[in-house]
This record gives C-alpha cells, sequence and structure tokens, in this order.
C-alpha cells in the first residue's frame, strides 16, 4: 500500500483561516463560541488524539508535572 502523503500544516492552516473567518464574521461569533465548537468536534471525533493528564490533574504537555514548592525563607 502507498504511504499517504500529507499536507504541510502551514496549508491547512490556511484553509482554516478562511473558514474560522467565516464563523467570527459571517456569522458573528465570539471567540470562546468558535473555540468551544472545535473542542467539541475533537471530543466527538478524536478522542485519541486529546492529551492525557497525570494523576495529580496537571497537564505535562503546558505545564509540567506538579512538584512541591521550596521555600525561600532559610
Amino acid at each position: 500500500m502507498a504511504k499517504k502523503t500529507l499536507r504541510k500544516v502551514g496549508d491547512i492552516m490556511l484553509d482554516m483561516e478562511k473558514l474560522l473567518f467565516e464563523l467570527h464574521c459571517g456569522h458573528d461569533m465570539q471567540h470562546g463560541e468558535v473555540l468551544y465548537l472545535i473542542n467539541g468536534w475533537q471530543k466527538i471525533h478524536v478522542p485519541g488524539q486529546i492529551e492525557t493528564y497525570t494523576d495529580d490533574g496537571s497537564n505535562p504537555i503546558l505545564y509540567g508535572p506538579k512538584k512541591p514548592r521550596k521555600s525561600r525563607k532559610k
């Protein structure tokens, strides 16, 4: 089977830009409304692509693991 050629991310973003602009300006949607639409689509259609969180609830990709803070007092 032939390997599928992926499009460049920049090309995909250019296509998305037109659609996002249409949602914001054509349908007069606000920033949060568009983000929640995208978030909902991801949760339904590609749930396996959502980052996993650690046991302490932190997202290791965005914030790193939670570590106890060292006291600055000596």
